[in-house]
């Protein structure tokens, strides 16, 4: 399998354990729709920074 798919699907995987914790553990009072919401902004946020620098790290080399 290719490096840069490897390391892309390692990140895809950290994306969903992020949005699962937050799910999981959100505090309490909070509705789940507005927990849903931020799980899937903050996972979204994070798969896409670090996709863009698995990318760009592997154009560099």
């Amino acid at each position: 399998m290719n490096h840069t798919v490897l390391l892309l699907l390692t990140v895809a995987t950290g994306a969903v354990v992020l949005m699962a914790g937050i799910v999981v553990f959100r505090e309490s009072g909070k509705s789940l729709p507005s927990a849903l919401r931020e799980c899937f902004a903050w996972g979204a946020g994070f798969f896409v920074a670090m996709s863009v620098q698995v990318v760009l790290l592997a154009n560099l080399t």
